[in-house]
């Protein structure tokens, strides 16, 4: 609405209204999210309906910078604390602004909870590579789990962004392990997203699966064929080279 007044008066009536974040506290489904909430289990929750306009773990200032609102975005800024002007930095993959926050506050990044530390994996769940590079060489943990339980290099091989995991696997990476939900490795996420993801069309996949087998990421030769020539030369090719023996 770029309403400043009503924005002022919203900040008034709830002081900690720039912690909300979508897909967190107030902003959760009252279930398992399968089917509309009835009237008295949403109770005082108000839903994620934002979830699907804004995306996953997005905050008032986001929301702003997003819809082009400078204006609003500064005078949210202005009343902002040092984390949430951190987290509104690293989201918007504005590097200049997070390093002077850092630089202000050298101890800031790692003591942030969990639920600020996930912004890193839920930015690779929206495939933001600005982002995650930003918060990777701020020191954000890149085991933090976001979306579906997966860290950042999970998401990262869904979406085939070969750049992005490069970029994780110079940190702690989630090799050879199961993830919480569905069990597979990074190198199972990568074939799922080649094959049914939002990003098949357009992910590097053929380098990704690379990436992954080059980190240590051990494929059952019974996967092939998987559907993709590209992905099924590497993986033969890693299968004849011995690699895994």
């Amino acid at each position: 609405m770029r309403d400043a007044i009503l924005v002022e008066r919203c900040l008034s009536d709830d002081p900690s209204a720039l912690g909300h974040r979508t897909w967190q506290g107030l902003y959760t489904v009252a279930h398992g999210n399968t089917r509309p909430a009835t009237r008295e289990e949403i109770g005082t929750r108000r839903g994620d309906i934002y979830r699907w306009v804004f995306g996953h773990n997005v905050s008032a200032i986001d929301a702003a910078v997003m819809l082009g609102f400078d204006d609003i975005a500064a005078l949210l800024l202005r009343r902002a604390s040092p984390v949430q002007r951190l987290l509104a930095a690293c989201t918007a993959g504005d590097r200049a602004g997070a390093q002077a926050v850092v630089d202000a506050q050298p101890g800031i990044v790692p003591a942030l909870g969990s639920e600020q530390m996930r912004l890193i994996a839920d930015r690779a769940h929206a495939n933001d590579l600005a982002a995650v590079a930003l918060m990777v060489d701020l020191g954000f943990d890149s085991l933090a789990r976001g979306v579906e339980g997966w860290e950042p290099l999970r998401w990262a091989a869904f979406h085939g962004n070969a750049d992005m995991v490069r970029r994780l696997l110079t940190r702690a990476a989630p090799i050879g392990v199961p993830d919480p939900t569905y069990g597979g490795p990074p190198l199972g996420q990568c074939l799922y997203g080649a094959l049914d993801g939002w990003s098949r069309h357009t992910g590097d996949f053929a380098a990704t699966v690379q990436l992954l087998l080059d980190a240590g990421e051990r494929p059952d030769p019974s996967i092939l064929p998987t559907g993709r020539e590209d992905v099924d030369a590497v993986l033969r090719a890693h299968l004849r080279s011995g690699a895994d023996l």
